[in-house]
């Protein structure tokens, strides 16, 4: 290959280099502005599923067409030794090099028109010609720091992301999950918060459960619904700026309950009734000393026992929805854990 040849070969890697380079700042361009467009219409419209859906279609041609223009089309063309002839890469050479202007060309010419007959007239033309480019490079007239203007409007773009992410993060945290799932439905999200207040999730039947609500947030709603077990929303009581609360009476089967403001809804939370424990029975198995030569007895139903030093007492208990049992004594700080014997008998 001659030094023209490997001159023109030099550029024409660069030229295709450089537009690669710039169509990878412009393919990123192209989806940082769409993504930060896609999230600020999500977070302010919360569009429905078919809206998001459609996003997401046009958000996946404009990444295919932008990867397969600003990136593959280039990187092809880099690798393909038959884009760019030697007659187009001379022009464009000529273009950039006042000094060279068409003489390349006529180099490029002259050497398609060498027979047997003009062989060594031609080559002594060309080399004469060819001495004039000795000390140009055809490849510094490709510019890569010119693709830095580019940058600028990536960097704004960047500017603008940790900007909103910094002040604003829900922007990207909120809308990035809804834009990945586009076809799952979300519900509005309130602007406040829903807060049971109630530790225990349990009642004892027959007995009255007051629901208590505390709502936080930017905007406060004036009223509140409860919905107990898909029946229709009862107004709850107001009982300060923030909070509510509603009696049920009489509990006697599980339940469960949301809340209601401003058409925006809470989860679902679930109630459970559990019988009142209850001692059915309880007997005192005594086994007195030796020196008082008395008979061992059972005494039922008392706690209150006067009996002489040394003897042995154990207690049995039946009790109804009960899971643990205890003993507490006078003198004793700590209660004594009973063990269950069977389904309903501790001792």
């Amino acid at each position: 290959m001659s030094t023209i040849d490997q001159k023109i070969a030099q550029f024409r890697k660069k030229y295709f280099f450089n537009i690669l380079v710039k169509g990878i700042i412009w393919l990123a361009i192209t989806l940082l502005s769409g993504y930060l467009l896609a999230s600020f219409a999500e977070y302010w419209g919360n569009f429905s599923t078919s809206v998001r859906t459609a996003f997401m279609i046009i958000y996946l041609a404009l990444l295919t067409g932008s990867l397969f223009y600003w990136v593959l089309q280039p990187l092809y063309r880099f690798f393909d030794k038959n884009e760019l002839k030697p007659e187009k890469a001379s022009q464009m050479i000529g273009r950039l090099f006042p000094s060279v202007q068409d003489k390349l060309l006529n180099i490029i010419q002259l050497r398609n028109q060498k027979t047997e007959n003009n062989n060594g007239f031609i080559e002594a033309a060309i080399e004469q010609r060819s001495s004039e480019f000795q000390n140009i490079q055809f490849s510094s007239g490709i510019r890569l720091q010119h693709n830095v203007k580019y940058l600028k409007y990536l960097i704004g773009l960047l500017i603008i992301f940790f900007c909103i992410f910094y002040l604003k993060p829900a922007v990207f945290t909120e809308t990035a999950p809804r834009l990945a799932q586009f076809q799952t439905h979300f519900a509005p999200k309130a602007p406040f918060t829903f807060e049971l207040q109630n530790t225990s999730r349990q009642v004892f039947r027959n007995e009255n459960f007051t629901i208590r609500l505390k709502i936080t947030g930017e905007e406060l709603p004036e009223s509140a619904l409860v919905s107990i077990s898909d029946r229709s929303g009862k107004p709850m009581i107001q009982t300060s700026d923030s909070t509510f609360q509603w009696t049920i009476s009489n509990v006697n089967e599980d339940f469960s309950f949301y809340f209601q403001a401003l058409n925006f809804s809470s989860q679902e939370y679930n109630i459970q009734v559990r019988d009142m424990p209850s001692v059915m029975a309880f007997n005192s198995e005594i086994s007195y000393p030796a020196y008082t030569q008395r008979k061992n007895e059972t005494v039922e139903n008392t706690g209150s026992l006067v009996i002489p030093q040394g003897t042995v007492i154990r207690w049995k208990v039946e009790a109804a929805a009960t899971e643990k049992l205890a003993f507490r004594f006078d003198r004793e700080k700590e209660a004594a854990p009973a063990q269950l014997q069977d389904e309903n008998t501790f001792v």
